[in-house]
């Protein structure tokens, strides 16, 4: 949608659909472009930097391997959800941009952007296969569905091969109830067990290299202060030297 905007602002000619909406209380133009622009999947998402952009060594970058989320959480405000299939980005692809950055300006960390970086098995192996042909080992971070991280373990190891060492779990809550309401229904037990099972693998003496942050929500519905604080508790016990980050629950009205 972006390209075609941009074509109009030129005077050119463009394909880009305009409607009329009715939103916060006034007539506007909108541009719907999950609908009538969508741009996912989307294949070939190399993202390329020009010596302009003054990128150092030792900078995160960001890097997609693919767009969309399986999921639908209950209090998930992003647009492209329930996704079903194949929508990773191009190996080739993804292999071009982390050799160009490697080349060009030495960089080995990044962000994974995606909603879910573990949601198909099939996602991580792929991408591990890309990185061994790699002269360099890099370094991922991303969002890490903590209940597939207990329920598949067989990730572990290509999820360690491809460098995704970093990891953020968005746990919301360690309340049956409230992790049910809003669409999380793994039992908070086998969600303690596999995070503790998890931080030993990727700790032991053969890997070693592991950093988590744990994401909580405050306010959700079952959820009561003593529950809060017993999952608070839990984390400080059996997730030693790991991070643990509270957000508010948030709702808008449409």
């Amino acid at each position: 949608a972006m390209t075609e905007y941009m074509k109009m602002k030129r005077g050119l000619d463009h394909d880009l659909i305009i409607r009329d909406r009715h939103y916060y209380h006034a007539d506007r133009k909108v541009i719907e472009c999950r609908h009538d622009h969508p741009a996912f999947p989307h294949r070939l998402a190399h993202q390329r930097y020009e010596d302009r952009d003054f990128i150092r060594s030792d900078e995160v970058l960001s890097v997609e391997l693919s767009r969309g989320c399986r999921f639908q959480c209950k209090f998930c405000s992003f647009s492209v959800l329930g996704v079903k299939g194949d929508y990773t980005r191009d190996a080739e692809d993804f292999y071009d941009e982390l050799m160009e950055n490697y080349t060009k300006w030495g960089t080995t960390i990044y962000t994974i952007t995606d909603e879910t970086v573990n949601d198909y098995t099939e996602k991580l192996e792929k991408f591990a296969e890309v990185v061994k042909r790699l002269p360099f080992k890099p370094h991922f971070q991303g969002f890490i569905r903590g209940d597939l991280m207990a329920h598949r373990p067989q990730d572990w190891g290509p999820m360690w091969e491809m460098g995704l060492w970093s990891h953020f779990y968005g746990i919301e809550t360690l309340n049956d109830k409230a992790g049910k309401f809003v669409g999380k229904g793994m039992k908070s037990e086998r969600i303690k067990e596999g995070l503790v099972k998890a931080r030993e693998w990727f700790q032991h003496s053969d890997r070693g290299l592991y950093k988590s942050t744990v994401a909580f929500i405050i306010g959700l519905p079952h959820e009561t202060r003593e529950t809060f604080i017993d999952g608070y508790r839990w984390m400080q016990e059996n997730m030693p030297r790991q991070s643990v980050l509270f957000s508010t629950l948030q709702i808008t009205q449409n």
